[in-house]
């Protein structure tokens, strides 16, 4: 890695939407590393794959915020001031999805429309 990409992590506030999940855990491993300022946010939603145990070892070095993505009050308030927002939330269970189409289209489509919106109204400087 280069000391340009590394440093370019270091000290930023990142927030990361299913942060408790396997990949947005991971990305927080690796952000820790880099010294990133990390947001962890996630719903918790049963069985799709989130939980405390994903973030041993680093648990003291971030912070989690239990929240849904469709909250919009509560996005209001953990999007201000953060800089870098990897957008990993989501219901990922084809089953579900089938067995609740609505839920499915709730936490996948639209949410995450109103968190764009959220985004350019509260952080518009923040990249996603």
């Amino acid at each position: 890695m280069t000391g340009a990409y590394l440093d370019f992590y270091r000290g930023r506030r990142v927030m990361i939407t299913g942060g408790l999940g396997f990949i947005g855990s991971n990305i927080a491993r690796r952000l820790v590393e880099l010294n990133a300022d990390v947001l962890l946010m996630d719903s918790l939603i049963p069985d799709s794959g989130a939980n405390f145990f994903n973030i041993d070892g680093i648990a003291d070095r971030v912070r989690v915020n239990i929240a849904d993505v469709r909250q919009e009050s509560t996005m209001n308030h953990l999007v201000r001031d953060r800089e870098l927002i990897f957008n990993l939330a989501g219901q990922v269970s084809h089953v579900d999805s089938m067995v609740d189409p609505v839920f499915d289209l709730e936490v996948n489509t639209r949410s995450h429309l109103a968190f764009l919106e959220t985004l350019r109204a509260v952080e518009s400087r923040a990249r996603v």
